[in-house]
């Protein structure tokens, strides 16, 4: 509906267009959530960054968490994060080590992979201890 509205649409002619897409079942909240997730996951996206795009989006807090927790396990999390680091760590194997440790940790935080799985994965490509 806000991009609705921001294209010049008034609010109701806007509320009129969504709640006739709900009724003809176009716009069904769980399948945006489970998409998105998917999308996410997909992209090697973060628990963080797949929350955020979909609370942006307006979707419900709960139903989000709820399909995040229903699609991504915490060892496909870290597969994924992993996955990405080797890359990055390719890219930057002439690097100073602490430069690795930051370019690497700093590329998976605004992917939105917590601390606790950034420090996993360095220590896997034994950056850190």
């Amino acid at each position: 509906m806000r991009k609705l509205t921001s294209r010049g649409a008034s609010e109701d002619a806007a509320t009129l267009v969504v709640d006739d897409y709900v009724e003809r079942g176009f716009l069904v909240e769980s399948e945006i959530a489970e998409d998105g997730v998917r999308i996410g996951v997909g992209k090697s996206l973060g628990r963080g960054m797949v929350r955020r795009k979909l609370l942006a989006r307006g979707l419900p807090e709960e139903l989000v968490e709820t399909e995040i927790e229903r699609q991504i396990d915490p060892e496909s999390e870290f597969d994924a994060a992993f996955l990405f680091a080797q890359k990055k760590f390719k890219s930057l194997v002439k690097e100073e080590r602490d430069v690795q440790i930051r370019r690497i940790g700093g590329a998976l935080g605004r992917r939105g992979f917590s601390s606790g799985l950034i420090q996993r994965a360095l220590r896997e490509l034994g950056l850190v201890r």
